[in-house]
């Protein structure tokens, strides 16, 4: 397996990554690491002022981000089957080889242990926006005529049932995760402190 790294040196204005919920308990949320940034539109004001290297132009925020890629593979001749992709953003000058090092972390045991790591983050997403559609729909509901609340309590029970969903989805990542916390294997699993630093 491989990582796909993107380095995205740009402003926080540009994060367009959803939050993925860590702690449900507190709701406590970070953005999403692993999922693809939403394409923003051109900056009325870019925060890059010299021009951006075509191999470093981002696809995603365009004029706005210089991007650069970094393929880390484990296999000789970079042959691996499976590429997971890992947004950074970088708000300031940092050095790549930092983030790398921080990434080890990850990668430094199991294959499938980032596969796993991907797909709790992912499911802490799907929480997060069944959560947020959940109290749009009820709140709608809480200001509804008589006419709509039918419809509008059918979407809310819907929508319940797809908190449910995701949240046994990312109780068992989280319990697997725990599971597999430990040397050469994955650090503690962010979310477990009550107060995060």
């Amino acid at each position: 397996m491989c990582l796909l790294l993107f380095i995205h040196n740009t402003t926080p204005e540009h994060e367009t990554r959803l939050f993925s919920v860590v702690n449900p308990d507190t709701g406590y949320a970070v953005y999403n690491p692993f999922q693809d940034p939403y394409a923003s539109p051109p900056c009325d004001y870019p925060h890059i002022f010299e021009q951006i290297a075509r191999h470093e132009a981002c696809p995603w925020h365009s004029g706005c981000c210089r991007l650069s890629q970094r393929l880390v593979c484990r296999q000789k001749g970079e042959t691996c089957q499976v590429r997971v992709k890992y947004h950074h953003f970088s708000f300031a000058d940092e050095d790549a080889n930092e983030i790398l090092s921080f990434l080890n972390v990850y990668y430094k045991g199991s294959q499938v242990l980032l596969q796993l790591a991907s797909r709790f983050f992912e499911a802490g997403t799907e929480l997060a926006l069944a959560n947020y559609h959940r109290n749009k729909v009820s709140e709608s509901l809480s200001m509804a005529d008589y006419g709509n609340r039918a419809d509008l309590a059918a979407k809310f029970d819907q929508l319940s049932h797809s908190v449910s969903h995701a949240a046994q989805r990312f109780s068992n990542l989280a319990r697997l995760w725990d599971l597999n916390t430990g040397p050469k294997a994955l650090p503690p699993r962010p979310g477990t402190l009550l107060e995060p630093m």
